[in-house]
């Protein structure tokens, strides 16, 4: 995968790894701080990589599972140990100085295709397991590491195609589909967050399993379509602390997820539940996914609340920043989701209406859109590119500028179709022709 690091400027590769000493598991001791282990985390039972060697019990389990590790010899012990005590609880946001800068590998048109397999697999992998978990079996860990991984592969190329994909949702399965949203969007988030991989795929694979305690709450709560009451609600809430005990009971899974499905609905006032934590106990990666959270859920179509635009979305967080969502986290949301996201319909000043298919980071309000309706509302024949960045005029010659964002749906307008032409436009002629760049 391709980065950058801010802080090298030396060939785009951080600059740690000189203090780091490649050893064989037998030439550890207790004391040592582990940086980097010799397979993926999500291969081993460690809360986090980066971690002190602190008894017997640690070193018996790197013996058993790598053949080398790397150890810092310059990170003072007190700090790992520190950290290692604390139990990831006080994770955060790299500081500017390590903060990772990845790139996009591929263009949007060439990843959408091929993140299309690890979307379907997700899509499909949320759905079995959380059917299978109702039923009895056990949560499959071992699977979802693998399409996390799967979908961190194509978020590192370049997000914009799964963000635009997960715009495609089907309201009949709202919980599958939102818990593999939030794993996907948590993911990306991290990325431009600044995480390194490994912290990606923890977050993709919190976010994948934040709300699996609903698998015990009864599905005519979950799916009634009007108001709740008291005693629903109640038991509605109870997923959390049922999540919590579901991902306790899995020794071989990255347990700062246990925190993140027990403390995704705390707030920093104190008024969240099921604890009422305030701000300094909430962990880390439980304030990034609380946003997701909340995100994919505005704007997703459930049997008793339509989905609502993403600028909506945005205005709810921004409304709730420093009450409810840390906010310094929404306002790098913000930034980077931009309040017109892949996948969006937007209605263009000339009354024609459009699909964004990506922005760069510099560009949000400027992106690139496929623009499908005229200004009648009817079909454009053939649709046309778009990029906001520059300068394009329409056919009175004036310049293309977003109006407002839709409502999924808006105008009849489905995204699948688009996604089944993989983004390949018609030509008067009836001929394809690939999008322009």
């Amino acid at each position: 995968m391709s980065f950058r690091n801010d802080s090298d400027g030396v060939g785009g590769q951080p600059s740690r790894e000189a203090e780091r000493v490649k050893i064989g598991v037998n030439e550890l001791t207790i004391g040592m701080y582990v940086a980097e282990l010799d397979r993926p985390w999500l291969e081993t039972p460690f809360m986090f990589q980066g971690f002190v060697v602190s008894n017997e019990e640690d070193l018996r389990t790197i013996r058993e599972l790598c053949e080398y590790v790397y150890v810092d010899v310059v990170k003072e012990t007190f700090e790992a140990r520190r950290q290692n005590a604390a139990g990831g609880k006080d994770k955060k946001r790299p500081p500017l100085a390590e903060r990772l800068k990845w790139v996009k590998e591929v263009p949007f048109e060439q990843e959408v295709t091929k993140a299309k397999g690890s979307f379907d697999d997700a899509r499909k992998m949320a759905s079995d397991v959380l059917a299978g978990m109702r039923l009895g079996a056990e949560l499959d860990t071992e699977k979802i590491k693998k399409v996390v991984s799967e979908c961190v592969d194509s978020i590192l190329r370049n997000e914009d195609a799964l963000l635009w994909l997960m715009q495609i949702k089907n309201r009949d399965n709202y919980t599958a589909e939102h818990s593999m949203n939030v794993g996907m969007m948590s993911a990306a988030f991290g990325k431009h967050l600044g995480h390194p991989r490994f912290e990606i795929e923890q977050l993709g694979l919190c976010g994948m399993l934040h709300d699996v305690g609903k698998v015990r709450t009864p599905l005519e709560v979950l799916n009634k379509p009007g108001k709740l009451t008291p005693e629903e609600f109640g038991l509605m809430r109870e997923h959390a602390r049922h999540g919590r005990d579901i991902l306790m009971s899995k020794r071989d899974l990255y347990q700062g997820a246990v925190d993140v499905a027990y403390g995704h609905h705390e707030r920093l006032n104190g008024r969240g539940y099921p604890r009422g934590l305030k701000a300094h106990q909430i962990p880390y990666f439980a304030k990034v996914v609380a946003i997701v959270d909340t995100y994919d859920a505005i704007t997703s179509s459930r049997v008793y609340d339509p989905g609502r635009s993403p600028n909506k979305a945005m205005e709810i967080l921004s409304e709730g920043k420093g009450t409810h969502f840390d906010e310094e986290l929404v306002e790098e949301f913000i930034r980077w989701m931009g309040i017109y996201p892949p996948g969006s319909l937007v209605e263009m000043s000339n009354g024609e209406v459009g699909i964004v298919t990506s922005a760069e980071e510099k560009t949000k309000l400027r992106p690139k859109v496929l623009l499908v309706l005229d200004s009648d509302k009817k079909p454009l024949d053939p649709e046309r590119n778009l990029d906001l960045s520059q300068i394009a005029l329409d056919s009175e010659r004036k310049p293309y500028r977003i109006l407002h964002g839709l409502q999924q749906g808006s105008y009849g307008i489905k995204l699948e179709p688009y996604l089944e032409r993989g983004l390949v436009h018609r030509t008067p002629e009836g001929q394809e022709a690939p999008d322009p760049e």
